[in-house]
């Protein structure tokens, strides 16, 4: 069962970098129909094609999978008592995705179907990580209740800057400030249309940034075992990562490979916030 977690949890982190290179390319109306693609289940294969198609038939082997794990879950008691509840509501967040999806081929890919469809998608994926921890036994140790609503903030504030750079990429507005970290040398231009967009990403990329940093701070005058401080370490790593890879799209103007890696790396970002949040909440108060 755990086995089959993880091929789900890493077959929809594949689909989000699919996703994000579907989007890269301008792919996302390739397939102007749904579910079929041009009225077929098997449509001439030229590459923008296949990158959409192929982007549906690894949503629908992820569907596939999370049914024979369900399956799994309710034939056996305990797993139905620790994993069922999660379990039903991964596979009602997995059919919401399936009606995003469809709904940003309805309505072309406006921003805001886009973002929603990637926000829906990162709860389903907290669902199978969260499941993948609680398969694992807690550690013997304490926190301080600030510890855990810092973590909960962090996630919180890491989910909306996600959603505002997918809408910031689905509305084109990624390159409208061709320097850094001014915009036009300013740091203060007017916040309008697109300029806007962008700048407000980058002003909650600071704030993001800083926070990270004040929590790992607080976070290291805890007692915490080696398996919270791989975590945290984890955590700054990605985050300076995350950081690189942002300027690296504005300087470079927007190569596919760094757009993809500045999605996947976001994804990991939000999925390491989860990780870290919800192995807090398991620890006693101090």
């Amino acid at each position: 069962m755990k086995k089959l977690l993880l091929l789900l949890i890493s077959l929809t982190f594949l689909l989000f970098l699919w996703g994000a290179t579907v989007r890269a390319f301008g792919a996302g109306m390739a397939c102007p129909d749904w579910p079929l693609c041009y009225g077929q289940v098997l449509p001439p294969l030229d590459f923008l094609i296949f990158l959409e198609w192929g982007h549906r038939k690894l949503a629908a082997l992820i569907g596939l999978l999370l049914l024979a794990f369900l399956v799994l879950v309710f034939k056996s008691r305990d797993a139905r008592k620790q994993l069922g509840t999660l379990a039903i509501v991964s596979f009602f967040l997995l059919l919401l995705q399936v009606f995003m999806g469809a709904l940003t081929v309805f309505h072309y890919n406006i921003p805001y179907s886009v973002s929603l469809h990637f926000g829906v998608g990162l709860f389903f994926l907290s669902t199978l990580v969260i499941m993948y921890r609680k398969l694992s036994p807690a550690v013997e140790a304490t926190r301080s209740r600030g510890i855990l609503l810092l973590s909960f903030f962090g996630l919180a504030l890491c989910f909306v800057q996600i959603l505002l750079g997918s809408y910031v990429a689905s509305s084109h507005a990624g390159l409208v400030c061709p320097d850094f970290p001014a915009c036009f040398g300013s740091f203060f231009p007017p916040l309008e249309g697109k300029i806007g967009l962008q700048m407000f990403h980058r002003y909650l990329a600071y704030a993001l940034t800083l926070f990270v940093a004040c929590f790992l701070l607080k976070a290291s005058r805890e007692r915490f075992p080696l398996k919270f401080r791989k975590l945290f370490l984890l955590l700054a790593s990605i985050t300076i990562i995350q950081v690189f890879l942002g300027i690296g799209n504005v300087v470079f103007e927007l190569p596919y490979v760094l757009r993809v890696a500045h999605n996947g790396v976001a994804t990991l970002l939000f999925l390491t916030f989860v990780t870290i949040t919800y192995e807090l909440s398991r620890l006693r108060l101090s």
